[in-house]
């Protein structure tokens, strides 16, 4: 699995590099960041993203999921929680019960 996330990355570095203006590049080789346990380079991407396109709900998600990851669930709560502002689907999974 591990190296699937390697290609991914490899190839959204390739789209950042033709299109470095794309918000959703830049969060989706942030993911892949994610998934691969890189944080920093992670939190560097989604802030990228969100630099990009100040309401892209997603980025503000996957930036909060890393914050709390590295430890810092304050700020990560807050992030989501902009997420869930931004976007109504995400308001539903910030506010789900742990039994759901």
């Amino acid at each position: 699995m591990q190296g699937k996330f390697e290609d991914a990355i490899d190839t959204l570095t390739r789209a950042i590099e033709a299109s470095p203006s794309s918000p959703v590049a830049y969060n989706s080789r942030g993911y892949a960041y994610l998934r691969s346990r890189k944080y920093q380079q992670a939190l560097n991407d989604f802030t990228t993203a969100i630099r990009l396109a100040p309401n892209y709900a997603n980025a503000y998600w996957n930036l909060g999921v890393t914050l709390r990851l590295m430890g810092d669930r304050e700020a990560g709560m807050k992030d989501m929680q902009k997420a869930a502002e931004l976007e109504k689907a995400y308001s539903s999974v910030l506010n789900r019960k742990p039994s759901q």
